[in-house]
């Protein structure tokens, strides 16, 4: 059996308290190039629920 390893980030829960799990390219991509993940994660959560005006 092989190994193969899929790039993938967890962005949050669901709201039924099921992981999110996202593996999209841009995702994993954007997980890997920011240097503080939770602190980027809050942000995005905040611009998501309130909108470009923050």
């Amino acid at each position: 059996m092989s190994v193969v390893e899929i790039p993938c980030v967890v962005p949050g829960r669901r709201r039924d308290g099921r992981l999110h799990l996202s593996c999209r390219t841009r995702d994993a991509a954007y997980a890997s190039a920011v240097s503080d993940l939770e602190a980027a994660l809050t942000l995005w959560r905040k611009v998501r629920d309130e909108g470009a005006g923050v």
